[in-house]
């Protein structure tokens, strides 16, 4: 279950969060995005019967409603009084609120997107939206590259060997914990064996943590292990390269996270896109600053 504080909550830091709401809640948007996530709620609550009944969850309708809602009010809204950021915090909460669904689902990933593509698709047409703008809106390219990491992780086989390959925490003691929160508290990871991700950072573990990394945040998690590598004395990577704990305790991350490139290729690729790498350093920076 997921309702919009917790969105906000993996899209912005605490103080970004609170001026969100302020936002949504002055422009008349909250109440239709509340509605709109008990509905897919409920939807993945009882998926089963509905993947039963249709042969994957219906999310067609639902879909069509957060865009047309979201897009009829903001027609409303006088140009002058329209928010600068009002349109981009609606943009990462229907990218957020996607993503998620997609990675809950038990549903055929490909059916589930095809779907959606189908629903988007109608509704810029009865609704005479420009189509193009509205798939960029969504990331539902980016989304679709999701879709597939996700697949690929279904069938990612992880390493059974038993060695030392582990990071070595090097801050301070009493900050280790809280460290460790902020991979569960902003989504880094969807679940690891025994939740045990802290032994990661444990010198001494040689069993494989079977750790799942989320690849909604793929780009997030790298710019993370960018800066606790070049910026900031908290961790210190083993003989085989800073990294590679990554690859030898996590479900498929060469593939499913780096994308098959190496973590040099793929920091350079999000170096590429200057604002998002911007954007994402200043949020990460603040992750650890609560922590320091």
């Amino acid at each position: 279950m997921i309702d919009l504080k917790y969105i906000l909550n993996n899209c912005y830091p605490s103080e970004d969060q609170e001026k969100a709401i302020q936002l949504l809640e002055e422009f008349g948007f909250d109440n239709h995005l509340k509605s709109c996530i008990e509905i897919i709620n409920s939807k993945l609550d009882k998926e089963p019967i509905e993947i039963a009944e249709f042969g994957v969850i219906q999310l067609g309708s639902v879909t069509s409603s957060i865009l047309s809602g979201v897009n009829e009010k903001i027609r409303l809204i006088p140009k002058e009084k329209l928010h600068p950021d009002l349109e981009q915090i609606l943009a990462d909460i229907s990218k957020a609120l996607l993503e998620h669904v997609l990675f809950k689902t038990k549903s055929d990933k490909k059916l589930l997107i095809d779907q959606i593509a189908v629903s988007l698709h109608d509704t810029c047409d009865i609704h005479n939206y420009s189509e193009e703008e509205v798939f960029k809106f969504l990331g539902f390219d980016q989304l679709k590259h999701h879709a597939n990491i996700l697949l690929q992780g279904d069938r990612a086989i992880i390493p059974k060997t038993s060695k030392k390959c582990n990071f070595h925490w090097i801050g301070e003691p009493k900050k280790k914990t809280a460290f460790m929160e902020l991979f569960t508290d902003h989504g880094l990871i969807i679940n690891s064996k025994r939740s045990n991700h802290h032994l990661l950072f444990n010198r001494d573990t040689t069993e494989s943590l079977e750790i799942e990394f989320n690849p909604v945040k793929s780009r997030e998690i790298m710019t993370f292990f960018f800066l606790l590598k070049n910026e900031y004395k908290l961790l210190k990577g083993p003989k085989e390269g800073f990294y590679a704990p990554l690859n030898y305790h996590s479900i498929g991350f060469d593939k499913i996270i780096l994308d098959n490139k190496t973590p040099g290729d793929y920091n350079d690729m999000l170096k590429k896109n200057k604002a998002e790498w911007t954007e994402n350093i200043g949020k990460i920076n603040k992750w650890i600053a609560q922590i320091l």
